[in-house]
């Protein structure tokens, strides 16, 4: 859960604090998909060692399969008055 919970900061500070998301890749010169990026290979080497390689992570294609993702299908998103993506 801890995990979940650093991967969701991060992903929401992307995707809805972009002024924020700058000023970090600015400031520190690194991006929040790198973060991101890294938080991952670091819990993949921390399933090597502490699972025997078992991942801890759920399969998406099976997840895709079991209707986890099914209301995306009526999720229609286009360009709004901006030139930006709305829904």
């Amino acid at each position: 859960m801890k995990r979940g919970a650093q991967l969701y900061d991060v992903f929401m500070t992307m995707r809805h604090e972009r002024p924020l998301t700058e000023k970090i890749k600015e400031d520190h010169m690194i991006s929040l998909w790198t973060v991101a990026a890294q938080l991952a290979t670091n819990w993949k080497a921390d399933d090597e060692r502490e699972r025997q390689g078992r991942r801890s992570w759920q399969y998406v294609p099976k997840l895709i399969v079991a209707g986890a993702f099914a209301w995306l299908r009526g999720t229609t998103i286009g360009f709004d008055g901006t030139g930006r993506y709305g829904n």
